[in-house]
């Protein structure tokens, strides 16, 4: 799998979050891993709005969001300060 290849719906599908317009800024693979950050592009009381329904406030305008399942651990986070969105996906083997 290469970058394009790992694309939004996946991580929607991996995550449970929607993943609304945004930029990529960049992607790093490994065999057991996937990061992948984004420039969301939402403002206001529509970010404001996102960051609750997704996330839990982690203090100094940073949300965050983690789960596991059976085959993979992700974790998500929300600096709504430079709308940075960050996803991390573990695959366990």
């Amino acid at each position: 799998m290469d970058c394009d290849q790992f694309n939004i719906d996946h991580i929607e599908l991996r995550t449970g979050i929607d993943i609304p317009k945004i930029t990529r800024n960049y992607c790093e693979l490994s065999p057991t891993q996937r990061k992948v950050s984004f420039e969301l592009h939402k403002s206001g009381k529509d970010k404001a709005q996102y960051a609750a329904k997704y996330f839990d406030y982690s203090g100094d305008h940073l949300f965050s969001a983690s789960g596991t399942r059976k085959d993979h651990q992700w974790f998500a986070t929300l600096d709504t300060t430079t709308n940075e969105l960050i996803f991390i996906i573990h695959y366990l083997p």
